[in-house]
């Protein structure tokens, strides 16, 4: 596939991107149900924003964005190219809805939810999997993100950092009776015990670099075929 068809397909993916965001987020906030009743992760108004998937989804919508402008500027020749530090960004944005979509499908569907599905309706059907998949397609596929440095993969683990601080704020600062109210542990890390700490905190740390490392790898391996295909074109 020739750059510039690459490039205008990461344009109208980005697009799209920060639409299903724009669209999942208000879905949220006004309880807009198109595919009956949500009945696990689910709120209105701006508790929503205590969720990490709804954090992570506006992040990477806003990163998006942000890309789309730069790259419709690239593509109009009024800048030379991409700056370095917009890469870094969509790989932060990329590993934050990548994260919420693993978590989902590897531990909150199967083990948390009533049944595997119900994670997978109404606004969650965006923010769980349709902006996750499609910003690790494009991140992958049609974006030249080769000047990441691998040092710089940390960068992707920056969402979760922060949010595990005001997870374990949120929690340790609700205790009852030993234990922590599921209303204030709504991905249900503590429920066994405070000890889970000691296992989720690194599990999810250490995850969160993996996946990091693992959609630079990706990249890079995608933008090195596609350039041995164009040297032996020519």
């Amino acid at each position: 596939m020739e750059k510039n068809t690459k490039r205008v397909v990461a344009l109208a993916l980005n697009i799209v991107v920060f639409l299903m965001m724009v669209l999942s987020v208000t879905l949220m906030i006004f309880g807009i149900n198109f595919m009956g009743k949500d009945v696990l992760l689910s709120t209105t108004g701006w508790e929503i924003f205590k969720f990490f998937t709804v954090d992570s989804n506006i992040l990477m919508g806003v990163i998006a964005a942000i890309y789309v402008v730069y790259l419709a500027l690239f593509l109009d020749g009024k800048i030379a190219r991409l700056p370095r530090w917009l890469s870094v960004l969509k790989l932060v944005g990329t590993v934050g809805v990548s994260l919420t979509f693993l978590t989902v499908v590897a531990f909150l569907a199967p083990f948390v939810a009533p049944t595997y599905w119900s994670l997978f309706v109404n606004a969650q059907l965006f923010m769980h999997l349709l902006t996750p998949v499609v910003s690790i397609v494009t991140f992958v596929f049609f974006e030249d993100t080769d000047d990441i440095r691998l040092r710089e993969t940390l960068w992707g683990m920056l969402p979760m950092v922060v949010y595990s601080i005001f997870y374990m704020t949120t929690a340790f600062t609700h205790i009852v009776d030993g234990k922590v109210p599921y209303q204030y542990d709504w991905y249900a890390f503590v429920q066994l015990g405070l000890w889970q700490i000691a296992v989720s905190l690194p599990v999810m740390l250490g995850a969160t670099y993996l996946i990091s490392w693992l959609l630079w790898l990706g990249n890079r391996g995608v933008y090195k075929a596609g350039q041995k295909r164009l040297v032996q074109v020519e």
